[in-house]
C-alpha cells in the first residue's frame, strides 16, 4: 500500500473513528492492533510493553491518585534499620537507664508486683470470711437477742432497728391489727395471768379477721327474666347519673368525680379486698385515721369519720 493510499485509509472523512496506535505502527485497519497487539488470553497491552513505556491505565490511575498528602508508593512504615536507629539515640538511652534505676529501687522497697496481687488476694479472702461469720453469727442470735427485748420490755438496739418503721404500709388494715397485737413489747418482765391472756384473745381475734378476708365468689349469670325485672326497678331513676345503690366492689370516690364523661362507667374490681386497697392508695392515703370526710356519693350528705 503506497503512502498515499494509507493516508486516505486512515484519515478519510469516511473512516468511522481515527486510532492513534494504527496510525503510528502503519497498520491500514484498527482491527490489526486489537487482533495482534493486545493479547486475547493474557489481556495486557502488548503495545506498551514493546515500547517500554506504561500502559494507558496504569497512566490513568496514577494520574487519579495524585494528592499532595497521599500516595500509594509513599512509605507506610518506618524500616527496621531506622527503627534501630531511633532507639539508640541519646534521650532515650538516659531514660530506660533512670527507668531502670527506679525499677530497682522499688523492688526493693515495696518487693515485686506478684507480691502485691498475693496481699490483694489474701486482704479480700479475710474480708469475705469476716462477712460470712458475721451473717452467720447474726442469723443464730437475732431471735434470741429480740425475744429478751420483749421479755424484758426493752428496745431493740439503733443497729438493729428497721429503719423507715414510721413508713411501713400493710395491705388491710386487719394485717396492720394483728402486726401490732403480735410484736407489741411487754410493759416488764412480771405480768399478770389476765392481762397475758386478754392479750392472747386479741391475738387470735385480729387473726380471725385477717383469715376472713376471702375473694368473693362470683355470682352466676342473671337470667333473662331477672334482667328484666332489675331494669323495669331502676326505671325511675334511670335519669340520674350517679345510681343509689352500688355493688361492694365498686369505688364511691371514681363514681362521684365529676370530671368522667357522663357515659363512663366505673370499674368494678373483682374482690372487695382489691377495691378497699385502691381506695386507700388512690384517695385516702393522706387522710389521717380519725379524719372526718363526707361522703363521695354525690345524693349522699352523710359525714364519714375514720378511714380504718
Amino acid at each position: 500500500m503506497s503512502n498515499k493510499n494509507y493516508a486516505q485509509t486512515v484519515f478519510s472523512p469516511q473512516c468511522e473513528e481515527y486510532d492513534a496506535g494504527s496510525c503510528v505502527l502503519g497498520h491500514s485497519r484498527a482491527d490489526i492492533f486489537e487482533r495482534y497487539y493486545i493479547s486475547q488470553k493474557v489481556k495486557r497491552d502488548v503495545e506498551s510493553a514493546y515500547l517500554g513505556c506504561p500502559a494507558r491505565e496504569l497512566v490513568i490511575r496514577a494520574v487519579g491518585m495524585m494528592n499532595l498528602t497521599w500516595d500509594p508508593r509513599v512509605q507506610k512504615d518506618l524500616t527496621d534499620e531506622q527503627k534501630s536507629t531511633i532507639d539508640q539515640h541519646p534521650c532515650l538511652i538516659e531514660l530506660g537507664r533512670q527507668k531502670q534505676n527506679l525499677v530497682s529501687d522499688m523492688k526493693c522497697q515495696y518487693g515485686s508486683v506478684p507480691k502485691a496481687q498475693t496481699i490483694q488476694s489474701e486482704r479480700r479472702f479475710l474480708r469475705k470470711c469476716a462477712r460470712d461469720e458475721i451473717r452467720e453469727r447474726f442469723f443464730a442470735q437475732i431471735d434470741t437477742i429480740e425475744i429478751e427485748h420483749q421479755l424484758l420490755g426493752l428496745s431493740l438496739p439503733d443497729d438493729l432497728n428497721v429503719e423507715d418503721a414510721d413508713d411501713v404500709r400493710f395491705a388491710s388494715a386487719e394485717r396492720a391489727c394483728l402486726a401490732r397485737s403480735l410484736f407489741q413489747p411487754l410493759s416488764s418482765s412480771v405480768h399478770k395471768t389476765c392481762e397475758l391472756h386478754g392479750r392472747r384473745v386479741q391475738v387470735i381475734r385480729d387473726w380471725t379477721a385477717l383469715c376472713g378476708l376471702q375473694g368473693v365468689p362470683y355470682k352466676q349469670k342473671a337470667s333473662l327474666g331477672d334482667l328484666v325485672t332489675l331494669k323495669g326497678e331502676l326505671k325511675p331513676i334511670d335519669v340520674d347519673i350517679f345510681p343509689m345503690i352500688c355493688p361492694a366492689t365498686q369505688c364511691l370516690f371514681c363514681l362521684g368525680n365529676e370530671q368522667w364523661a357522663c357515659n363512663f362507667s366505673p370499674y368494678s374490681f373483682s374482690r372487695t379486698e382489691k377495691m378497699r386497697r385502691h381506695v386507700y392508695d388512690c384517695h385516702l392515703r393522706y387522710l389521717a385515721s380519725d379524719a372526718c370526710f363526707p361522703c363521695p356519693h354525690p345524693v349522699c350528705s352523710e359525714n364519714v369519720r375514720g378511714i380504718a
